[in-house]
């Protein structure tokens, strides 16, 4: 989890609220992000950005295992 807060962090974005849920069929964790401003991000392509890059962290984690 910290690799992907430290992702969100180096967008220049902030968590307002995080929900971590385990669950019988996995875990699931939640991130509520504001921009620098502290809004909403509304716009698409900044969305697909986030998204995109927070994948791409997670993806080289599960390549590099567990101690990562």
């Amino acid at each position: 989890m910290y690799r992907i807060t430290e992702t969100i962090s180096r967008l220049g974005l902030n968590i307002s609220f995080a929900k971590i849920a385990t669950r019988v069929d996995g875990i699931v964790d939640s991130f509520y992000l504001l921009n620098a401003e502290g809004k909403k991000l509304t716009d698409p392509a900044q969305r697909e950005a986030v998204k995109r890059e927070i994948l791409t962290t997670i993806q080289i984690l599960s390549e590099l295992g567990p101690m990562a």
